[in-house]
């Protein structure tokens, strides 16, 4: 039995705060991924890299409804998106369809500024940092998308796929089946 000491309770302050100071955290990669550095050579093309594993999820006007639109059933409504932020989600998306995810991050970067709880954001950041090649923080940012969540079962099945994908990328091939567990629980 473990007995409760100073020195105890200052170890697990400190495990504490290291872990919320992680799950907060958004460091952006050091060095510009090679994707990026292929499309800055070519702006007037489509970008070449694509993965089919993971398709771009349009924005659903269900995501993104002002607070005042009463137009869906109860039972699939997602919690109302604010109109700044469903404006910069819609403006993030046309940059990242155009090849352009830097301006795209930055676009929803800048929208989660605004409303940092914002579980669609976290989750199109995350695809964007996805298509950059950005494994780990892909992972992560689905991960906080997912922590925000609630009972948004869709959204959560992206960010899992995501989480899926980004873990095979990474060579972790058991994270990844557990991830896809989670995708089959969800999709019961």
């Amino acid at each position: 039995m473990v007995s409760i000491t100073p020195s105890n309770i200052r170890w697990m302050t400190c495990i504490l705060t290291y872990l919320s100071l992680q799950a907060c955290s958004i460091v952006p990669s050091p060095t510009p991924s090679p994707v990026l550095e292929r499309q800055s050579h070519r702006h007037d093309q489509t970008p070449t890299h694509t993965h089919s594993h993971i398709t771009p999820q349009p924005i659903n006007e269900s995501d993104l409804s002002s607070p005042d639109s009463s137009q869906q059933s109860r039972k699939t409504r997602l919690k109302k998106v604010h109109p700044a932020i469903a404006k910069l989600l819609k403006q993030a998306l046309g940059q990242q369809q155009q090849g352009d995810l830097e301006k795209s991050a930055a676009t929803i970067e800048r929208a989660l500024r605004i409303r940092p709880n914002e579980p669609l954001a976290w989750n199109r950041l995350a695809f964007v940092r996805f298509q950059q090649e950005q494994w780990q923080q892909a992972e992560h940012l689905a991960l906080k998308s997912n922590s925000l969540a609630a009972n948004k079962h869709r959204l959560k099945v992206r960010n899992w796929r995501i989480i899926a994908d980004a873990r095979k990328h990474q060579g972790n091939a058991i994270g990844a089946r557990a991830a896809q567990r989670q995708i089959r629980q969800l999709t019961r």
